[in-house]
This record gives C-alpha cells, sequence and structure tokens, in this order.
C-alpha cells in the first residue's frame, strides 16, 4: 500500500510536521470545507489505528511513497529559513532588475500566496521607472521617450517602461499589450494571469516571444477588430520581457500531471525562461518571514504605531496559525488593520474573520 508524508498538516488541532502514514485519499475538501487528505495511522505511532483526515493546505504539504519506512527530513534552523528568504529575494531583484536593462527575456516567480512576490516586482520596477522619469527631457526628441509619452487631462508625461496584467486576459489583449512593450527594457508582468496557462493560442503567443533566437517575430493571423482599433500590427519583432507572477507551482504541476495537455506547453515555458521558486509554504517558514519584512521595513507601523501592538499581532498569528485561513504578508496587514480598529475586540474579529469554520 502506497504510504504518504505529511509535510504540514493538522490532526484534531495538533501540528503534523513530517510524519508517514498509510494513503488512503488524496486531496479533496473535508467535512468542514477544508482541504484534507486521509490516511490510515496503523503503522505510525501515536495516531489511531484508523482511517482519519489530516488538513492541508494543498499538494505542497504531502508526498506519496512507495516505503512505509518513514524517512527523515532534516529540519531547518530558523536561521537556515533566514538566509533561504534573503536568497530567494535577492535573486528575484536581480531577475527582475535584469528585465528592466534588457538582460533577461522572462522569468517565472512562484511561491504561495501573500509572500511578497507582486510587492517586490512592482517596486523594483517602480524605482527603475523613476530613473527614467528623471531622465527624461520634456522637449526633448528622443524617439524613445516619445513613444513613452501620453497626453493625460491635457498634460504631457512620461509612462514607465512596464505594466501589469492582473486576473484573465484574452489572447488577443496579451498580443496588442506585448506590442506596446515590446522594446529593449519594457516589461510585461503576468500578475496572477493563470487563466493564460490553459489557453492554447495564449501560450503559443507567449512561446514565441520568449522564444531564444537572435529574432522573436509575434503574429496574430485571426482577424481581429481589437488589434485594428489600437493600431498594432498583425505581425512584429518582440524584443521586451515578460516577468510572470504566480501561485502555480509549474514543477508540481509537470510532475503530478504528466498526462495534461497542459504540461508540454508549461515545459515549453520553464525551458525559455528563468524559474525562481520563492517557496515558503510552511506555517513556520511564513512566520519567519512575517518577522524578518517587520524588521526590515516596518510594514505593519503602516497600521500599528508601536512595537508592542505589531508583537501582540505576531505572536497571535504563531499561537494560532492552524486555525487561520492564511498565514502570509497579507493576512499580517488583515489582522493590524482590525487592531487599529479596535485594540480590545481585534482579536474577536480576527477569529470571526480570519479563522476557518471549525475555529470560529
Amino acid at each position: 500500500m502506497t504510504h504518504v508524508i505529511v509535510k504540514n498538516g493538522l490532526y484534531r488541532g495538533k501540528i503534523v510536521n513530517n510524519v508517514v502514514f498509510r494513503f488512503v485519499k488524496g486531496l479533496h475538501p473535508g467535512n468542514l470545507g477544508k482541504p484534507c487528505i486521509r490516511v490510515n495511522g496503523i503503522d505510525t505511532p501515536g495516531y489511531p489505528d484508523r482511517e482519519f483526515p489530516i488538513f492541508v493546505d494543498d499538494e505542497h504539504q504531502y508526498e506519496n511513497v512507495s516505503s512505509p519506512v518513514a524517512i527523515q527530513i532534516e529540519e531547518k534552523s530558523d536561521e537556515e529559513i533566514v538566509e533561504h528568504i534573503s536568497t530567494v529575494f535577492e535573486f528575484m531583484e536581480l531577475l527582475v532588475e535584469g528585465a528592466a536593462e534588457a538582460k533577461v527575456r522572462s522569468t517565472i516567480i512562484s511561491g504561495g500566496a501573500g509572500v511578497g512576490k507582486s510587492y517586490g516586482t512592482e517596486n523594483i520596477l517602480r524605482k527603475n521607472s523613476v530613473y527614467s522619469r528623471l531622465a527624461w527631457d520634456e522637449n526633448g526628441t528622443d524617439e524613445e521617450d516619445q513613444r513613452r509619452t501620453e497626453v493625460i487631462q491635457g498634460e504631457k508625461k512620461l509612462q514607465p517602461k512596464y505594466t501589469i496584467l492582473k486576473g484573465a486576459t484574452s489572447p488577443v489583449i496579451l498580443f496588442a499589450t506585448l506590442f506596446k512593450y515590446s522594446n529593449p527594457g519594457e516589461v510585461l508582468v503576468l500578475d496572477d494571469c493563470d487563466s493564460i496557462f490553459s489557453d492554447v493560442d495564449s501560450l503559443n503567443i507567449l512561446k514565441a516571444a520568449l522564444d531564444t533566437g537572435d529574432r522573436r517575430i509575434l503574429t496574430y493571423s485571426k482577424d481581429s477588430y481589437i488589434l485594428k482599433d489600437k493600431g498594432v500590427p498583425s505581425k512584429f519583432e518582440y524584443k521586451g520581457s515578460v516577468i510572470f507572477i504566480t501561485n502555480v507551482d509549474f514543477e508540481h504541476y509537470c510532475e503530478k500531471r504528466p498526462n495534461s495537455s497542459l504540461t508540454p506547453h508549461l515545459k515549453a515555458l520553464m525551458s525559455r525562461t528563468h524559474y525562481l521558486d520563492i517557496g515558503l509554504h510552511s506555517h513556520r517558514e511564513r512566520l519567519i518571514q512575517i518577522r524578518l519584512v517587520q524588521d526590515q521595513s516596518g510594514f505593519l507601523y503602516n497600521h500599528v504605531n508601536d512595537n508592542n501592538a505589531v508583537e501582540e499581532i505576531i505572536n497571535f498569528m504563531t499561537d494560532n496559525s492552524h486555525k487561520l485561513r492564511e498565514v502570509s504578508l497579507r493576512s499580517a496587514i488583515n489582522i493590524a488593520e482590525k487592531r487599529a480598529l479596535s485594540p480590545h475586540k481585534w482579536q474577536e474579529m480576527t477569529q470571526l474573520m480570519e479563522f476557518t469554520k471549525q475555529y470560529r
């Protein structure tokens, strides 16, 4: 019988870290709607010798194995986790800056929700955009500057060399946006536009845009009034860069779904781009990241103004991490806003609004 290692789960309020069980059923909604897997603890000391559910956040929290022998997974120290976080975000900054400097054609930044992928990427691009504005001569005739110039409410302004598409987008809008940001140093950020990964036309456009050849020629052979209206040619050379920000773990998806029609396309994208997995899937890693980011940037001070309040918030999240719907930088901000609204009842508000159903 197949066994499973639960890397990070919850059983009757008890945190389960790196424990091996007999595997019964994969990820599915539990009685309370929270995702869980079903295991049998007959071979696992300290657990009942029957079937029972273990609640997990997603497929990253467990792994199937063929042997019942417990696999020893070495726990990282807090210092090692801090070093990992610092390293991956340093690499992310290098890759995003590389795109803004026309040194990197494409980067996929993958990782759990709310770990700072979007904020970090936009902050780096915004910084580079400031440099462009400082160097801009409103009366100059530089062709590149003129291309970025737009008249807004009668005032001539220089627009940034990047744009961010969020949510669902169509192949024709993707094609038009790539054209608008097609020069070297111009960047298209696709932030949580995961619908394009299941659209063959969008994937084919992206594969052409990210091709490793000397010239990247994009063609849209279908008749489109949108392209005509925007003055977008049906064929152009793309010299810009694309950054994907996604919660999808491409490696995990391709490994778990080798026969999916989508898998060859995702592999093709990965082969054309730099792929950075931020990770930070476990609650412990995310809590360490929250404290690290707070120490470095003081982001919670935008919502509460004293150290005691910050400590209360982080300690509350640590004590109740298994009850929260999400442990992330975003959820820390949400809780801090409640703390600011009601210094006396913020914990009750958080329990009612941020906890999973069984803990409300």
